[in-house]
């Protein structure tokens, strides 16, 4: 910047315009006329302060601080220490009082920020070609008639085969009823069973609640090696399987049932839940229960291809060749269904049945 004032100088002396001069190097003429000082800015810190017309000393005004703050059920910052101290007569201003409570360690800890943790976020409509491969987890609100309130359903849901396999119900949502839960579904689909998590590839698919995005979980999931991926905010479709589930306990529970207490609301979820996974027809699974429905793909009485970008389930069959009168061959072979002719056979993971308008949402 110096080196442009003098070629300016040079330029003014030689008569040029000092407007011009200024214009041309682009320049403000408050820049070009700024001189620093290298003085540091500022009133030098006093040692005193007034009370009334008179000077206390500073270390006086510290120790009114220090027995202020030493009350029981007082945990004031420095702002109402200004204000405590203006009404005793002190003519002090905050930041004074600021410097003060620093230079004496009597400021309360700074509220530390929560740190932001990089989230898969997934934007499509999920796939999944064998149980225990991507589980949806939600909230759904239940109201309570005899409480007046409402409480809240969560549910671990496999959107391969539609099962439930373990959900809570509880007037109150932390974070230690998702772990509780989680727990539950690895004693009883992991540890009961003897299968190994680490040779699992298990997507827990979520939305963004605080439950879901709480260090906690981030960590238990870590630990067993299951993949946590988040849907943006404000599309339930992309987690539409466990939404519609949801849409068929608003239907067959919510709107059947009146809740006079959390017990009995229990012991009619309980109820559901056997009928839902056991004995409850489901069109998407082959007009089979979701229990059925997997023992019958373990069987492999039932396959799955994906035709136009959806996963199809079909059943197999056996069927016997022509018989001729000089063929001694009666070997059967497997054919699949003609899904044109077999419509009824016909399921596809893909297909939008969320009522969205009969959802009430946790989050």
């Amino acid at each position: 910047m110096e080196a442009t004032r003098e070629v300016i100088r040079t330029f003014v002396g030689q008569g040029l315009k000092l407007n011009t001069c200024l214009e041309l190097a682009e320049i403000d003429k408050s820049t070009y006329y700024y001189r620093r000082n290298y003085q540091k800015g500022g009133r030098l810190p006093s040692h005193v302060t007034m009370q009334k017309g008179q000077a206390i000393d500073n270390l006086v005004v510290v120790d009114e601080i220090k027995s202020l703050l030493s009350d029981e059920f007082i945990d004031y910052g420095y702002r109402k220490v200004t204000t405590y101290l203006k009404r005793q007569g002190y003519e002090i201003n905050k930041k004074k009082v600021y410097r003060l409570m620093s230079e004496n360690n009597l400021l309360r800890p700074a509220i530390e920020k929560k740190k932001h943790f990089d989230k898969e976020i997934v934007k499509s409509k999920p796939k999944a070609y064998n149980p225990l491969e991507i589980i949806e987890i939600d909230i759904k609100y239940v109201y309570i008639d005899g409480l007046q309130r409402h409480a809240y359903l969560m549910t671990v849901y496999d959107i391969f085969h539609r099962e439930a396999y373990v959900w809570s119900l509880t007037l109150n949502m932390r974070s230690k009823t998702l772990i509780d839960l989680i727990l539950r579904f690895i004693d009883q689909e992991l540890v009961c069973k003897q299968v190994d998590p680490s040779k699992l590839q298990i997507s827990f698919r979520t939305d963004n609640g605080s439950q879901f995005v709480s260090k906690v979980y981030r960590d238990l999931m870590s630990r067993f090696n299951f993949k946590t991926v988040y849907i943006p905010p404000a599309t339930p479709q992309l987690n539409g399987h466990i939404e519609s589930f949801h849409s068929t306990v608003q239907e067959l529970v919510c709107n059947q049932f009146e809740l006079r207490d959390l017990e009995y609301a229990i012991e009619v979820f309980d109820h559901f839940f056997y009928k839902y996974n056991n004995v409850r027809y489901l069109t998407c699974l082959l007009d089979h229960p979701p229990i059925v429905f997997k023992k019958l793909w373990e069987s492999g009485q039932i396959s799955q291809k994906e035709e136009k970008k959806k996963l199809i389930f079909f059943f197999k069959e056996k069927v016997e060749q022509p018989k001729y009168e000089n063929s001694l061959d009666t070997t059967t072979i497997s054919l699949e269904v003609n899904l044109d002719e077999s419509q009824d056979f016909v399921c596809s993971q893909n297909k939008d049945i969320v009522n969205l308008h009969m959802q009430i949402y946790a989050f």
